[in-house]
């Protein structure tokens, strides 16, 4: 019994030796494969694509922040033209938006005594007394109003016209508060009408009211040239706010922003082709240009001008031409 059995063992050892060894010959190819695949994907991974980018130099010169306000087109006097007696109106001789001078005819008036009395027999007793009075303009300038038509009566006192005196036309400039400490008398500027046309603007004077509601201090701009627009029209006015020599520049699309517009960065090169994330503070905006307070850049930094949307610190990136 005992021989029999160490015979079976001694059969049956070489096989479970040769099993082990196959399974373990099995296992070591699978890893390998399962290294040499893991390879090839780490290989991809570190793999980056390319950025094309254009870039920029900051820039150092003076800049000056502008303080835009509105202004309103209007005539500081204005004439009234009023009925001296009660009767009717026999003739108007002005249109609103008419140019007069000093004397011109603009109304005829007939006395209410005389034209009772057209045409009756008391009528001939006072030959030579028409009852008939004509209102001049008092001063030049350019109506406004036409407030009595052919045929209306009137009573002593009652408006016919208004005529704005032309000498006193002016824009009124509104000034918050807050800000007047910016304007100056004497202060030149730049006017824009709604259709376009620039002036220069000057400040005049200063009005003695602020208006309780908007809480803005009014004041006076003259033009050069000498220009007349319609009443109320609104214009746009520009002043210098301050200026900043010695500024650090940058174009507006250099800089980034995070949606809420609280932080600001842009890209900049340490190498051909790597960019990395630096977060800025921003000082005075103009349309195409912003000034960069810290930190401080020099011109020889290149900053991505192009292709820097989307771009995470130390982005891998391509430039699409070379500097000189």
């Amino acid at each position: 019994m005992t021989t029999k059995y160490l015979i079976i063992n001694r059969m049956i050892r070489p096989s479970l030796q040769y099993i082990c060894c196959a399974a373990f010959a099995a296992v070591s190819l699978a890893s390998c494969s399962h290294k040499q695949s893991g390879g090839d994907d780490a290989g991809e991974t570190v793999m980056h694509a390319k950025v094309p980018v254009t870039i920029t130099h900051p820039s150092v010169g003076s800049l000056a922040e502008p303080l835009v306000l509105n202004a309103v087109a209007s005539y500081q006097r204005k004439n009234i033209i009023a009925a001296p007696v009660q009767g009717y109106v026999l003739s108007v001789a002005v249109n609103p938006g008419d140019v007069v001078s000093k004397g011109q005819s603009l109304f005829e008036l007939q006395t209410k005594e005389s034209h009772a009395l057209s045409g009756s027999r008391m009528s001939d007793s006072l030959a030579g007394y028409s009852g008939k009075l004509e209102i001049k303009a008092a001063a030049a300038g350019i109506v406004t109003s036409v407030l009595r038509q052919v045929g209306d009566y009137v009573q002593d006192g009652d408006q016919l016209c208004q005529i704005a005196d032309a000498g006193s036309f002016a824009f009124v400039l509104n000034v918050p508060l807050v800000d007047v400490k910016f304007v100056h008398i004497g202060e030149s500027g730049s006017l824009k009408l709604p259709e376009g046309t620039l002036l220069t603007a000057h400040i005049g004077k200063i009005l003695s009211a602020v208006d309780p509601a908007s809480q803005t201090q009014q004041y006076l701009l003259t033009m050069t040239p000498a220009h007349t627009v319609p009443e109320n029209v609104i214009a746009q006015v520009q002043l210098v706010k301050q200026i900043v020599p010695n500024a650090v520049i940058l174009p507006r699309s250099a800089v980034l922003a995070d949606e809420a517009m609280r932080s600001f960065w842009l890209m900049k090169l340490i190498n051909d082709s790597t960019a990395v994330k630096v977060p800025i503070e921003k000082g005075i905006e103009m349309d195409s240009v912003i000034e960069i307070r810290s930190p401080k850049l020099s011109p020889d930094d290149r900053i991505v001008l192009t292709g820097n949307y989307g771009l995470d610190d130390t982005a891998t990136v391509h430039l699409n031409s070379r500097e000189p």
